[in-house]
């Protein structure tokens, strides 16, 4: 479980930055890399704490 949850929050990570960067070089839209970086935020939100609860356990 908390390994699932660590590739999902580093994934989440991942939708944060890229995004940013290929809109810097031009090859995204504005809307898109909204929506993507909101997604890859809600995922790292969600599973940080959970892993944190689940280190502390341990």
């Amino acid at each position: 479980m908390q390994n699932i949850l660590k590739i999902i929050g580093r994934i989440g990570l991942v939708l944060t930055i890229i995004p940013s960067i290929l809109f810097l070089l031009g090859m995204m839209d504005l809307g898109t890399v909204k929506w993507i970086m909101i997604a890859g935020t809600v995922m790292w939100l969600g599973s940080a704490p959970m892993v944190q609860k689940l280190n502390k356990a341990s």
